[in-house]
């Protein structure tokens, strides 16, 4: 407490509001979506917030990264950057070894809701609760078809032996979470050929699993180490299923039950109440965007495009007239003011 001074006894928490008008701002292309699926709902949810605060937020240092598979163009040079004579550069990763600040006209790019409101990346919006009518064994799987690490069987706790896609499915149906979000998280944490959270070989934590690299705040040996602990969720995590089934039940109490109940907010936290842009489940900037397409992808898949989806989007105050855009691609840095 020496070290914390009050210089504001406000309540910061979020108290935005749904609606079911569409905003101008969004107006052609819910309109474009909606004639092609006419099932499809959407609801919006008014933030509050100015759109230039939400970018100042997410664009703190550590809370948005680029992969450095992208081009350099697409990283901060805000933070940990150095600049080495005339001509040379360093970029310092902010997690792992290949992750770095993501340049501010990339997180922008990311936050505005009309990059994704089309037929696949829309599904960075959907309401992620369980829907019976919708969500099907056979849809998981088409999700988990290339995923290498899901090619066996799981056993439960209770001495079954199932696929990877029953285990998904009963783990979603068990905490109210999409099935579908769930797998594709998967797919999306440890890859498709798998890391070893995905198929419990690691030297240090043999025989622990994380599929969804919760606690693994500075890399997979963070997740590792926090799936071996006893504690809640089921842990240690020293199955498969188990890693499955408590990292649902994770997702669904510490997200979902808060409001960030879409792939959206959970990168983006404008929504939940306790402060904004700190609770958020990734620091992977196009984290949304590419669950979205292996979630849409799945859809198709079982022929089930035209169920009853619900989307939630969310509404700023004073966006660009323009949807924002990327940096040009270019693997020179991009400057930028700090």
């Amino acid at each position: 407490s020496a070290y914390v001074k009050i210089i504001s006894n406000s309540d910061d928490n979020n108290n935005g509001t749904y609606t079911s008008e569409t905003p101008k701002e969004y107006a052609s292309y819910i309109s474009a979506l909606k004639e092609k699926h006419p099932n499809w709902t959407f609801k919006f949810y008014n933030t509050g917030l100015e759109w230039s605060d939400v970018v100042k937020g997410e664009t703190r240092p550590g809370i948005s990264a680029i992969s450095g598979k992208k081009p350099i163009s697409y990283r901060s040079t805000s933070y940990n950057f150095k600049k080495e004579g005339v001509t040379g550069y360093t970029f310092t990763p902010i997690e792992g070894s290949s992750w770095y600040q993501a340049h501010g006209q990339v997180v922008q790019y990311y936050l505005d809701p009309r990059n994704f409101l089309d037929e696949q990346s829309v599904f960075m919006f959907e309401n992620l609760g369980f829907e019976s009518s919708v969500h099907t064994v056979a849809g998981v799987q088409s999700i988990l078809d290339k995923a290498a690490w899901a090619k066996g069987t799981v056993q439960t706790t209770d001495g079954r032996s199932i696929s990877y896609a029953e285990a998904f499915y009963e783990a979603g149906q068990k905490y109210g979470v999409s099935p579908y979000h769930l797998a594709s998280r998967a797919v999306q944490e440890v890859g498709a050929s798998g890391s070893d959270a995905a198929w419990g070989s690691n030297s240090t934590y043999n025989g622990i699993y994380n599929f969804y690299s919760i606690g693994a705040n500075t890399g997979m040996m963070d997740g590792l180490n926090w799936a071996s602990q006893s504690g809640n969720y089921g842990r240690p995590w020293n199955t498969a299923y188990k890693s499955i089934v408590g990292g649902a039940e994770f997702i669904a109490k510490g997200y979902i039950s808060v409001g960030q109940s879409s792939l959206y907010f959970q990168k983006f936290d404008v929504i939940a109440s306790g402060g904004l842009y700190n609770h958020q489940y990734m620091s992977n900037i196009s984290a949304p965007a590419s669950e979205s397409i292996n979630v849409y992808k799945g859809y198709d898949n079982i022929n089930c495009l035209g169920s009853n989806f619900e989307f939630v989007i969310p509404i700023y105050k004073n966006m660009p007239i323009l949807a924002c855009k990327l940096p040009v691609s270019s693997n020179t840095p991009n400057m930028e003011k700090d």
